[in-house]
């Protein structure tokens, strides 16, 4: 299973305190400036000496560190040289009597913060002789996807009884030394290597690095394709053992392919390691904690099983992604759900940080078809509310959506948000999805109406307290030093509540006078505060008039495409709200049709539906902007005013005989790319936070 054969001769680690302060740090200086030539600029040699962070950090200690020792010079040119050192002759081998190793690894995906390795070998090569070899498959604690077993061959059964990094890692740091490290695209490599490093505890490699495929591009004029098996094809280097995709075997055919690019780098010029690396890349030196900054980044493809596509139909209705123990992940909506999955297998890994991971954790792909845009747009949303997949943010923290309170059983009403409703005589408007929209409002309202913000309550006109600076600076009526009356303070309390009910024309007109103002006195950074703030007004007060008028909307019957053949959906919506969904086959009785639709609607009227709340509100803006946007052409039929048989059984027949022909998928309706940010609160935080101290601490004391 596991095999290990390390060099006799392989270098030990050296310490500070066995040969002075300064020796192993100096040298490794040493190394680069000899594998340099003799001479490197001081910003390089930085790099290579000490790995990270700014040059101008380390440039004290480096000149301190040097300076203590006759072995460097620094030349009038800002370079570093050895005294006298010859460099090699033009003939000599490129990369002399320097040891190098060659690493290899295979892994469960392609991103190193969340995948593990399941195989490392690391070659040791010396004037192109072999001298040592580390090889050794891990237990990575994870499941081997079925595409990279099916391309290793390495199976989860293989790596039972395998070692865990950790328990590796000192001799696989003991063997690789101070080598240089030589890959084909070495950077994935090493990326893994230094984030298996930094869970088991360990620093980050600060070996020099060579990539034989950015060297190949530099030398091989013409170079298409960059696999390895390209390069080696080109070279006309064989696998060893006709083997590939496992580590010891592309160790060694990469280990081939840099002893056959080396003489193509001399015929261009290259004669020393420092060129080989600029050609390479123009770095030698990983730094450390680099592996998170520059992961390869693969496409779907790499992780995803074909397999989740055979029962996929080209069908709309959503789709319901599932870990490995069954758990829903990420719900998503398409018009064409094989094509929409499809398109995640070219999707690059690590595309956001909000879906960071999960095409790498998807065991299994459900579905659900259905007949129009608008049945999977509701099913979407109750299956995120239902679910809760960790990777849908839009919709999963409906709970938190904020309310804006209007706290009309205080004599001097505050406005302010809150995430709860009580029963206390307030007016609530909302809830809203837009946390941050709600916030910037709340902040705008009492910044341009000079309402008070403190947090006192008057159960009467008469109750004063000590003023606050907003009543020095002019921004509050007062009421707290009885500095205006109840019908001038109302007066600004009836625009706030007219503004939440949809009617933005006073706050607008408040907006615009102060806009204008700023603009004539010069004062371009208020207009633009101003400005900018009136789009989330609008957004508010748009979102307001919505839900106000869907739940005054007479009860109405909208008529969609079903999946079934022979047959619609029949929706019966009520106060804005779906009370029902009907499958209705253009074969049934009409009479039956009747009854169903009858009784439907009579337990409708006869429910006492509560108020928009954090349950309802994303499915009445779902109905509400649907019906906007298909107005004229979406299907509906108003309910019978006369409760008579008769009247129920000509609706019927009209919605048997309806054939409702879907209006064009919208496309903001297709789920979004997984490469697009997610439809979220634009701070980051998808419940808005409105964290009004009353939700903290209670209702505010009575002083």
């Amino acid at each position: 299973m596991a095999r290990e054969q390390i060099g006799s001769d392989a270098p030990a680690m050296q310490g500070d305190s066995e040969v002075g302060r300064y020796a192993f740090l100096q040298g490794r200086a040493k190394a680069f400036l000899i594998a340099g030539g003799g001479a490197a600029g001081e910003d390089a040699l930085i790099r290579h000496v000490f790995g990270s962070g700014p040059p101008a950090l380390w440039r004290p200690l480096l000149h301190q560190m040097l300076a203590a020792s006759d072995a460097f010079e620094l030349r009038a040119d800002g370079h570093w040289a050895l005294p006298g050192f010859a460099p090699p002759a033009a003939d000599a081998p490129l990369l002399g009597d320097t040891p190098y190793v060659v690493l290899d690894v295979e892994t469960t995906g392609l991103k190193p913060s969340r995948q593990r390795i399941i195989e490392i070998a690391a070659l040791r090569v010396r004037g192109g002789r072999e001298e040592g070899l580390f090889s050794t498959l891990l237990q990575p604690d994870l499941r081997v996807p079925d595409y990279i077993a099916g391309l290793t061959g390495i199976t989860q059964a293989m790596l039972e009884d395998a070692p865990r990094f950790a328990a590796i890692a000192a001799d696989l740091l003991q063997f690789l030394s101070d080598d240089l490290i030589v890959g084909h695209n070495v950077g994935f490599d090493i990326a893994f290597l230094n984030a298996e490093l930094r869970r088991a505890g360990r620093p980050a490699l600060l070996n020099g690095r060579l990539d034989t495929l950015a060297l190949a591009v530099g030398v091989l004029p013409g170079l298409r394709k960059t696999g390895l098996d390209r390069v080696a094809a080109t070279l006309g280097v064989a696998p060893p053992g006709g083997q590939r995709h496992r580590a010891e075997p592309d160790a060694r055919l990469t280990a081939a392919v840099l002893e056959r690019l080396l003489p193509r780098a001399r015929e261009r010029g290259i004669h020393a390691l420092a060129d080989l690396q600029r050609v390479a890349g123009g770095r030698g030196t990983a730094s450390a904690g680099e592996d998170g900054a520059h992961e390869a980044v693969g496409r779907g493809r790499a992780v995803l099983d074909r397999a989740l596509l055979a029962d996929l139909p080209e069908l709309p209705g959503c789709y319901i992604m599932r870990d490995a123990r069954g758990a829903p992940i990420y719900v998503g909506k398409a018009k064409n759900l094989r094509d929409r999955v499809g398109s995640y297998y070219s999707q690059h890994l690590g595309y956001g940080r909000r879906k960071d991971g999960l095409l790498e954790a998807i065991a299994r792909i459900d579905h659900v078809v259905v007949g129009s845009e608008l049945e999977a747009l509701l099913l979407e949303s109750q299956l995120i509310r239902r679910h809760t997949p960790r990777y849908n943010v839009q919709g999963r923290n409906y709970e938190h959506y904020p309310y804006i309170k209007v706290d009309l059983a205080d004599a001097w009403p505050r406005v302010f948000a809150t995430r709860r409703r009580r029963d206390d005589g307030a007016r609530y408007f909302g809830p809203y999805r837009n946390g941050r929209g709600v916030r910037r409002t709340v902040e705008l309202l009492t910044e341009i109406l000079p309402l008070r913000t403190c947090q006192q309550r008057a159960r009467s006109p008469e109750r004063q307290w000590a003023p606050c600076l907003r009543l020095s600076l002019g921004k509050c009526l007062g009421p707290c030093a009885g500095r205006t009356t109840p019908a001038a303070y109302g007066a600004l309390v009836a625009d706030v509540v007219r503004f939440l009910e949809g009617d933005a024309t006073g706050v607008t007109a408040q907006l615009w006078t102060q806009l204008e103002a700023a603009a004539e006195r010069l004062d371009f950074e208020r207009a633009a505060h101003l400005r900018n703030a009136l789009r989330h007004v609008q957004a508010v007060a748009l979102e307001g008039e919505i839900l106000t008028g869907a739940v005054a909307t007479d009860d109405l019957l909208l008529v969609l495409p079903a999946a079934a053949p022979g047959a619609v959906e029949a929706l019966l919506l009520t106060r804005g709200r779906l009370w029902a969904q009907l499958r209705v086959g253009r074969d049934e009785p009409p009479a039956a049709v009747a009854d169903r639709l009858r009784a439907s609607r009579a337990r409708a009227r006869a429910a006492d539906l509560p108020p928009v709340d954090h349950e309802s509100v994303d499915e009445i803006n779902l109905l509400s902007r649907w019906l906007h946007r298909h107005h004229g052409r979406a299907a509906t039929f108003a309910l019978p005013d006369a409760d008579t048989p008769d009247a129920w059984v000509a609706l019927a027949l009209a919605v048997q005989r309806c054939d409702p022909d879907p209006p064009e998928w919208s496309p903001e309706a297709d789920d979004a790319p997984p490469d697009a940010p997610p439809d979220a609160d634009p701070d980051g935080d998808p419940d808005g936070n409105p964290d009004e101290r009353e939700d903290a601490a209670g209702a505010p004391a009575d002083g």
